[in-house]
């Protein structure tokens, strides 16, 4: 049987769900979600059927279903998964189930064409081992989302052993409390590159990863200690099966300082031929973190890379490019693989913005663009933020006939510049069009809710 890989993400990966725009009127945000159902006493399949297909019939795109309360069963987990008119029903957001609940919703024919499963915060013990195998027979299902919730060393296991025919990514934190005699276990698996994890670590929870050479089975890593997380993953001898790497140099509120991040965390990932295989790479310092950033210098050497020719997406978030960094960005050819791009925290002027969307190398390639203004480096005296000036430059014109979403957030743009974006021919082409400030709480779920409990 053939196998295609398996990935298993740990704490702080996200997976992000972006219901598709209706065939008329501006495309939506991010923030757009889907129908929240609360199962009650009073609990009516048709009037959820019916919210759904309102939804639904304002876009294109397949429905996004959250199920909260205390009636949700087994049988009714199996009524609504069995309605046709929830068979399109693509992301499903539900709370913690037990093995009995978990195992009718994998069953087959239930919720046919569902791709994301939610379940964050749960803890899954050794009984949901067995349920879970029906993920076997759910090749559709791509993304089992566990958020901050646990799973035990036998569930881990079990979810190994899955034979599929389609990817499954598994997002679940849990990792660092498991003993390390645990993770040992797991590091003895042969490794095999249909099954992989992707983990959020600290320097000493990568190290333990070395140790027990569990690394060796990680395709995806962010390690939250800036420059010494890179040295360290430079350093280390199980990466062969990276393919993304994420560093950030914010250690959070639980912690009183922030490791620093220079452009030595580029230069260590640069010269690391372990690392070779690497086809993402995100660099993350928040402007708070008050951080130095990899600056032009870093991205030069990014650039420069063996792995640069591949890198399908890059992400620079608060990494103090500098005018002269973003014009090397938006002019350079050694990215030809590139399909998705994040800057934030930067300064665009109009000409950086007309290379990008229009006749620069990448204008062409990318199909998601997420750029903000404001931003630092030490050439900046004479740039510009992102602003109403240098929207004329996107409304005018956008060459970038594979872009399916675009977000401009934390750009200082009037309520005119916006609905000058949303009216521009080119939206047409758009499934996401998005002003939201990066990192703001503005960003509210808009659930159409059926019954008692609606979503805050």
């Amino acid at each position: 049987m053939i196998k295609t890989p398996i990935v298993f993400t740990f704490f702080s990966l996200v997976t992000i769900v972006t219901p598709a725009r209706g065939a008329e009127g501006p495309p939506p945000t991010s923030c757009d979600v889907g129908v929240a159902v609360d199962v009650g006493k009073k609990f009516d399949p048709k009037a959820v059927v019916a919210k759904v297909a309102a939804t639904a019939s304002r876009r294109r795109g397949p429905p996004e279903l959250q199920l909260r309360g205390r009636g949700l069963v087994a049988a009714v987990i199996t009524t609504l998964g069995r309605d046709p008119g929830l068979a399109e029903v693509a992301t499903l957001d539900v709370p913690c189930l037990v093995a009995p609940e978990l195992g009718a919703l994998l069953s087959p024919g239930v919720f046919p064409r569902l791709t994301t499963l939610r379940m964050r915060g749960c803890r899954l013990d050794d009984r949901a081992a067995g349920a879970l195998e029906g993920l076997d027979a759910r090749g559709e299902i791509a993304t089992l989302d566990l958020g901050r919730g646990k799973a035990t060393p036998a569930v881990l296991k079990t979810l190994l052993g899955l034979e599929r025919h389609a990817p499954l990514t598994v997002i679940v934190s849990g990792l660092h409390a498991l003993p390390t005699a645990a993770l040992a276990e797991l590091g003895k698996i042969a490794p095999n590159p249909a099954v992989t994890f992707s983990v959020a670590v600290r320097c000493p929870d990568l190290a333990r990863l070395e140790k027990t050479a569990l690394l060796r089975h990680v395709s995806r890593i962010d390690v939250a200690c800036g420059d010494e997380g890179a040295k360290a993953l430079a350093r280390a001898t199980n990466t062969g099966a990276l393919k993304r790497i994420e560093i950030d140099a914010c250690a959070g509120e639980d912690d009183d300082s922030d490791p620093e991040m220079t452009r030595e965390s580029a230069l260590a990932l640069v010269e690391a031929p372990a690392l070779a295989g690497v086809v993402e790479l995100a660099f993350d310092a928040a402007p708070v973190c008050e951080q130095p950033g990899i600056g032009r210098s870093g991205l030069a050497d990014i650039l420069s890379a063996p792995f640069a020719p591949r890198l399908q997406t890059l992400e620079l978030a608060g990494q103090a490019l500098g005018r002269k960094g973003v014009a090397l960005l938006v002019s350079t050819e050694r990215l030809p693989a590139l399909r998705h791009l994040l800057v934030r925290s930067e300064r665009f002027g109009a000409d950086d913005v007309r290379a990008l969307v229009q006749t620069g190398p990448l204008a062409g390639r990318l199909e998601e663009l997420s750029v903000s203004g404001s931003g630092g480096g030490d050439d900046d005296d004479d740039g510009t933020t992102l602003d109403d000036k240098t929207t004329a430059a996107l409304a005018g014109s956008l060459a970038m006939p594979k872009l399916r979403r675009l977000e401009l957030g934390g750009s200082w743009l009037s309520a005119a510049a916006k609905d000058q974006l949303r009216r521009a021919p080119w939206t047409s082409q758009l499934e996401v069009l998005d002003f939201t400030p990066p990192r703001s709480p503005l960003c509210a779920p808009r659930w159409h809710g059926v019954g008692d409990a609606v979503p805050d």
